[in-house]
């Protein structure tokens, strides 16, 4: 779901100095009966997207000479997964 850096255009015009990796998605609702799907989608944004955006930024960055920066932020959105009602 996220297309590699090395065809974005960022990397066809230039080095990658920094990445920010923005993700959060959560849902209101009890946590007891919650259905599990809704957990799969929260774990492909939360977790799994900006995972594999670290990955392939920091690829992209250890084939440069100089590195990078990569700065990961969560959304306040996670934390209303764990309410019960």
């Amino acid at each position: 779901y996220l297309t590699p850096l090395h065809h974005s255009p960022p990397l066809r015009y230039g080095r990658l100095d920094a990445a920010l990796l923005v993700a959060g998605i959560g849902e209101r609702g009890n946590f007891l009966t919650a259905d599990p799907a809704s957990y799969e989608a929260t774990l492909d944004i939360d977790l799994r997207a900006v995972v594999t955006g670290i990955r392939l930024a920091a690829t992209a960055m250890l084939e440069q000479a100089g590195g990078g920066h990569i700065i990961s932020v969560a959304s306040a959105a996670g934390g209303h997964k764990g309410e019960i009602d």
